[in-house]
């Protein structure tokens, strides 16, 4: 069975992060689901709450419906990717905010997902400002 969000570390609101599993986008990955936990948010990444035997697909479905939010990371690798697409259509099936986000070397591919008409945070060139954007902005669609 899948984890939940982790609610014992943090009490916020939670989140669903949508991204790929490149080689290149992990290591950012890491890092922002480690500086939006420390500032009070519940994240959900699949590569830490699913485990061996779960069913991947139902697991993420548990995971869109819980969040209050979908951050979609935008880059090169996340816009070719199908369960990027599915994550995205899940989340807007279950009318959860989307809040794109580009992340140092990303790039914005918001056409191709068919998100150009949101606001998109973009943290290439300043990470920790953008971050905190995306923060008050989850908390005040809480």
């Amino acid at each position: 069975m899948s984890r939940e969000f982790n609610e014992r570390i943090n009490t916020g609101p939670k989140v669903f992060i949508s991204y790929s599993h490149s080689q290149h986008d992990e290591r950012s990955i890491s890092i922002l689901s480690r500086d939006l936990q420390a500032s009070g948010l519940q994240v959900w990444l699949d590569r830490e709450q699913i485990f061996l035997g779960d069913n991947w697909e139902k697991s993420i479905q548990k995971a869109i419906l819980n969040a209050q939010g979908t951050i979609i990371v935008l880059t090169p690798e996340s816009v070719r990717s199908e369960w990027i697409k599915q994550e995205l259509q899940e989340s807007l099936k279950r009318k959860k905010q989307i809040f794109p986000l580009i992340l140092p070397g990303g790039e914005s591919p918001l056409e191709v997902l068919k998100l150009s008409s949101l606001k998109t945070l973009d943290a290439r060139e300043n990470y920790q400002e953008a971050i905190n954007e995306l923060v008050q902005a989850i908390h005040e669609k809480k």
